[in-house]
This record gives C-alpha cells, structure tokens and sequence, in this order.
C-alpha cells in the first residue's frame, strides 16, 4: 500500500488536511513540501497567498455547518479543529506547515523555522529523535534552522512586583532547598528512593507527552495554557506526593483538573501552574498568586503552607508563613523536566520536589493510641493494610490508630508504595546505556530498578515501558496516575509501564 502521510497546513487554529498515498518518507514526500516554501523575499508573498487561500477555505467550511471528515469530498482539504496524529489517520508521516506561528512540524513535533527553511540535505539528514525517543531535529541541524515559537512573558504590572517585595524581603527571601525546608545538606535514604521514582515518572511523561510539553513554551501566560497542559504539569507534580504508579484495573478515577489555578496536593501544600519562571518578573508575578490563594481561609491548612509553582520547565518551592504576615521565602527557578537530549534523569527541580514530598510527611513515632487496645483495627495487617494503604499516604493520622500501627505504617508513609503493595525501600544503580537505534529512548532516562519485598522475601523490581514481549507471572502491567484531562485517561492506552521482580 505505499508509505501513506499526511500535509497539513495550521491557520487561525484550524488544521487543513492533504492525504498522500504513497511515497510520504521524507526523501519524497517531504522534499516536495520543502520546495514548496519559498525563501527570503519571497517568503512573505508565499505566506500572504496561502492565508488568502485557506481563509476561502475556511468560510466553505463554516459555511456548511462543519462538516465531518466523510462529507468534505467536495472541499480542497479536509478542515478539522485537532491536530491530526499519525494514528489516527494510518499515516506514517505527517508534515505540518503552522502558518500561525511559522514553524514546521513532522509528526505533531515541532522541527523547523517555516520561515528560514534548511536545504534539502540537511533537512533529510537533521529528522530524527531525541533522547526520550521523541521525534525531534538531530544535534547536527544549525541553530538558524531550528523553530523557536517561544513566546515573549506578558507584562508584568508594578504593583504586582510592589506586592512581592513587600512580603518577601530583601535577598534573605530566596533560599536553597534545604534552608527552606530546614534540612540537612544531603539526601536522607529515602528522600534517594522518591528522586530516583520521580526522575522515572518525568522520563516516562517527556516520551509519552513531547509535543503538550513543547507547546508550553509558546504560551505567554498561564491564562493561554489547555487544560491537558495543566494536567501534565500536575501530574507531574502530584508524583512526588503520592507513588505514581497503579494497578492498569484499579477502580480509583484520576482526579480532576481544577477550574481555578491552584490545586491542594496536601492539607499543607499548594500547587500552581506558571509560564516563563526563569523570567524573575514572571516568576515574582506566580508567587504572588500562589501566595494569594495560600492566604485563604481553609479548613485544616496549617500556619506554613507551601507551596509549588510549575512551569514544567521550571519550578520555584514557596513557603509562606501565615503568622507572620504571610511572610514568603522561596528558592530560586529551578529546572525540572531534563533537556531532551539530556544524558543524566536528574535535575535540581526534581531533587528539590522529592525531598518537599518527605518534608510534608508527619513523624511517624511517639504517638498516642486512639483505639482500645483490643479493637481490632489495633492490628492492621496483611491485606487490610494494603487496602489502607492509599488511606495512609494520604491521611497520616492513620499511623494514631494504635500503638502497633506507627512501625506498620511507617513503610507507607515513608517510601513509595508501588500499586499499594510494593515497597520500594532502596534504589539500585541504573548504569547509562545507548538506545538500540530506530527512535529508541535512552533505556536508563525512562527505566528504574529498586529493592522491594514480595510476599515477605527480598526481591528486585525492574521499572520500565512495555516490552511488547508479553508477561509472565513476575511482570506486573500499571499505568501512571494522571490527571484526567491528558488524552486516554481511560487507563486503556495511557503511560503504561511494566515492573518486573526478581525475587533473591
């Protein structure tokens, strides 16, 4: 049947769509679209016609009443309101002309400048993949190629920074992670076991989610974000909190994107999402909202909130203190999602936000019994403890049941709880390793190996993506715990990873 593909144009946000039979890799296919983009001059001409033409287009369209994709026969172009995918349409390739923001795209990645093209050579030779196994320009491409839809940050009005300055004052406001949080310098045991999942989950989000992170860089303000992109950003957030990972047939339903722009992670812990953190008016602006909405009256939040500003690229960890005024320190930007073609998991944002996770955590010892002793939820083992478990991490005053559930509990609180029922309690090297080629990931950038116990013995679980070699009895099928705005929320086909255990 030939190498089926897809050209489309973007214009004001609606997708024009142009079928090819045959021939679409890129040494056809693709250079034919490539010598239809002018150069120089006569670029603009070029981008002048093509609007004129896709306007007539659209009013045909509209006109009709938006048809569907089976009733526009008779129209130039099929015209659909979502980007079309690969997938969906049984194309191997798809090129993208986005006349709206001048860049061109292949396989709903962005690749190119529209407007300053490369040559054919390096046009063919520069398509390839990055380290998360995402389609993206090779290294190779020169800087003057490569698209940049990155959009300016919105103004940011004087009153707003006047706010900032007044309750976050002087340079004493921003701190490192560990003078916030009033730690120590180095990683404790298990603050390493929640960075190594964290780094994991981010890995598993950069390859599964390239291009809804990639389009946060085009947005000017959090206001323009879509709500599957507040969701990554959450998603990625709340895995620090909670273990990231279930079982595929779980019945718990992924929570809900909030309409407003703060999220309550814990009772003690805010989370909102943000543009252009690394711009210190804009980072300034975002700590002003959060701390508005900290400030609030709600019920159970303590007298130090903190709290979590994302950009996916960045994060900023805030704590403000309520008795004093709402007094506000906070750390600098910190990166957190990797670079995609970068060779270590491991960012300061990512460290900053595990060890946030275990400084939230209550302690777990010296405390007093509610229950009689003979109750019998005084003794909550075995199965009834991993039915509890979820109820655990999210609600710490379990531990005061009874003077025999601080040490059961203890794992719970303290280390991730794989599916509810898998410790991870120690993390075991995962040595950097080349990808076997054809777009394959870097294995070590989105894989994890962790000491766990099954049924009572040492055992080593293996976190990874689908094989597609099928299962035996040691490999478990979980899904990752996503907002449910992301698409395939449904748990069918969202990020899937196997953990496959070895037992000692």
């Amino acid at each position: 049947m030939g190498t089926p593909g897809l050209k489309v144009y973007r214009h004001r946000a609606r997708y024009f769509i142009h079928h090819n039979q045959y021939d679409s890799y890129p040494e056809e296919f693709g250079i034919n679209i490539l010598s239809e983009i002018p150069l120089d001059d006569e670029f603009e001409e070029w981008l002048a016609f093509m609007r004129e033409q896709l306007d007539r287009e659209l009013e045909l369209w509209e006109a009709s009443g938006h048809l569907c994709e089976k009733d526009q026969a008779g129209l130039c172009s099929w015209i659909m309101e979502d980007q079309p995918k690969c997938w969906d349409w049984g194309a191997e390739w798809v090129y993208e002309l986005d006349l709206d923001r001048l860049v061109f795209l292949i396989d709903a990645h962005p690749m190119f400048r529209l407007d300053r093209m490369p040559p054919k050579d390096i046009f063919v030779q520069g398509i390839g993949f990055d380290h998360y196994g995402a389609r993206a320009c090779t290294p190779t491409v020169p800087e003057e190629y490569r698209y940049d839809w990155m959009a300016a940050p919105i103004f940011v009005e004087d009153s707003v920074l006047d706010e900032y300055r007044s309750y976050a004052r002087g340079p004493t406001a921003v701190v490192p992670i560990r003078e916030l949080l009033e730690i120590t310098e180095g990683l404790s045991h298990a603050e390493t076991v929640w960075t190594r999942l964290l780094e994991f989950t981010i890995g598993q989000l950069m390859r599964r989610f390239s291009p809804t992170y990639k389009e946060i860089e085009s947005r000017a303000s959090w206001t323009e974000l879509t709500m599957v992109e507040r969701a990554l950003s959450l998603t990625a957030i709340n895995a620090a909190f909670q273990a990231p990972l279930d079982f595929e047939d779980t019945e718990e339903k992924p929570p809900e994107v909030p309409e407003e722009n703060i999220w309550w992670a814990r009772d003690d812990v805010c989370v909102s999402v943000a543009t252009h953190l690394d711009d210190e008016q804009s980072m300034h602006a975002a700590i002003v909202r959060l701390r508005e909405d900290a400030m609030r009256e709600r019920a159970c939040a303590p007298d130090v909130v903190y709290g979590v500003v994302t950009s996916v690229y960045h994060l900023v960890i805030v704590r403000v203190d309520k008795p004093a005024g709402g007094a506000v320190r906070h750390t600098p930007a910190l990166q957190f999602f990797p670079s995609s073609y970068a060779m270590s998991p491991s960012t300061p944002g990512i460290t900053a936000l595990a060890r946030l996770g275990r400084r939230v955590q209550p302690p777990i010892k010296d405390v007093a019994s509610l229950l009689d002793p003979d109750d019998p939820l005084s003794n909550p083992l075995g199965d009834m403890l991993r039915k509890l478990a979820k109820h655990a991490t999210s609600n710490p005053e379990f531990a005061c049941l009874s003077n025999a559930t601080p040490s059961a509990v203890e794992l719970l609180l303290k280390y991730p709880l794989l599916a509810g029922e898998f410790p991870l309690l120690s993390v075991i090297p995962n040595e950097p390793q080349n990808p076997g080629g054809g777009g394959q990931p870097h294995p070590h950038l989105i894989s994890g190996n962790f000491a766990t116990v099954v049924d009572g013995k040492p055992a080593t679980i293996h976190l990874a993506r689908p094989s597609g070699h099928g299962h035996d009895d040691a490999t478990l099928a979980l899904a990752l715990n996503c907002f449910k705005s992301l698409p395939y929320y449904d748990r069918q086909t969202i990020i899937h990873a196997h953990a496959r255990y070895i037992q000692h």
